[in-house]
């Protein structure tokens, strides 16, 4: 189980990774996708994450199958790609030189457990 975690949380870092200025939102959605499709993983969900901003929660740009969005610099996305076991979601300004993580408070390198 701490390998299939391990690998679902290094996909994840990369889809982050890959949230730069000038980036469509659906190369995001496509990456996930693809990476996870390497792992004989397949991915249903509509969306990998999606903007925040101060009048909606789920705004653009949605990072979702066709959407030709660009992410632009200092936009607040929150990425959550979900399989049927993993779920983790973290909010990032987007940035020229890489994401700037805001949700930085608890790691996620390890599984948490609880009990």
């Amino acid at each position: 189980m701490r390998d299939e975690y391990r690998a679902y949380h290094e996909i994840y870092l990369r889809a982050l990774d890959r949230c730069r200025p000038g980036v469509r939102a659906s190369e995001i959605y496509d990456f996930i996708v693809a990476a996870f499709g390497q792992r004989g993983w397949r991915y249903t969900q509509v969306l990998v994450g999606h903007s925040v901003g101060a009048w909606w929660h789920q705004q653009e740009p949605i990072l979702a199958r066709g959407r030709d969005t660009l992410l632009e610099d200092g936009a607040v996305i929150a990425v959550e790609p979900i399989t049927e076991r993993w779920y983790l979601q973290d909010m990032i300004v987007v940035r020229n030189n890489g994401p700037e993580l805001l949700s930085d408070t608890f790691p996620t390198d390890e599984i948490f457990v609880i009990g």
